[in-house]
Parts: C-alpha cells; structure tokens; sequence
C-alpha cells in the first residue's frame, strides 16, 4: 500500500520537475507555471544590488590590490566565479 502511494507521489513529482514528459509532453509544467504567475511568482533569483555590502566589500578589497584573488575568497567564503560575479554589478 505504502509502495503504491509512494509510486504516484514520485510520479507527480518527476512530471512536475521534468515539465511534465508522462503528461503529454510540456503540458503540465505549462500549467504549474501560468499557475504560479497568477500568484505573482516569477521564478528565478533576485539580481544582486550594487549597494550589497558583500558586493562592496568584494569590490573594495580587489581595489586595494593587496590581496590575491584567492585569498579574497577565502576571507569572504565565496567561489571565484562569484567573485567575479559581483565585480561584474554596476
């Protein structure tokens, strides 16, 4: 019993993660998405803001060119790619 219930469960949710390929292709996931919109979600993460402290902290370190790169991110406990991420916000 428990099996069959834990069946669909996986079912449904497989056809909502993969956009809905056991339900007639992108139906579905269609479906969730007009779903969501109508309660005013958008999707995604939010843009970061130039005034975020963890951005000017990275930026004002990498100005002072004392510190290598690495270092940077070590103190700050971000990746490179982030780091550079938030050089990139203007």
């Amino acid at each position: 019993m428990l099996e069959t219930i834990g069946g669909v469960a996986h079912v449904v949710f497989c056809a909502r993660s993969r956009g809905g390929a056991l339900f007639g292709g992108q139906g579905l996931a269609l479906a969730c998405r007009a779903m969501a919109r109508a309660r005013g979600r958008k999707g995604g993460r939010k843009p970061l803001a130039a005034h975020d402290p963890r951005v000017q902290t990275a930026k004002k370190m990498y100005a002072g060119k004392s510190l290598p790169i690495v270092d940077i991110c070590k103190t700050l406990r971000i990746s490179r790619a982030t780091f550079y991420r938030y050089l990139a916000v203007s």
